[in-house]
């Protein structure tokens, strides 16, 4: 659903190695701002899921529970996918 609405997509990864090397939730916000460098225009305003992306100029908005109050979450409930609220999609591999 969000791929057929979507004005924009990026996609951010960063490996098993690189997680070891610089702990998950900086590893998390490295995806994030990669997955954000490919969105072509930089969106106006990042919603994002309780946190503020270090490094990122595009103002941002955590919401508490963002996952919770979304309707356009598809991933799976296990955590094999993680939305992000700036309509980025980040895969954890």
């Amino acid at each position: 659903m969000i791929m057929e609405k979507a004005v924009a997509v990026g996609i951010g990864m960063v490996g098993p190695e690189r997680i070891d090397e610089i702990n998950i939730l900086q590893a998390t916000y490295e995806a994030m701002r990669q997955a954000i460098s490919k969105l072509g225009d930089a969106p106006d305003i990042l919603l994002n899921d309780a946190v503020t992306i270090p490094g990122v100029a595009i103002r941002q908005v955590p919401i508490i529970k963002g996952d919770a109050k979304s309707k356009s979450d598809q991933g799976p409930a296990d955590g094999g996918v993680r939305q992000d609220h700036a309509r980025v999609r980040i895969r954890s591999e």
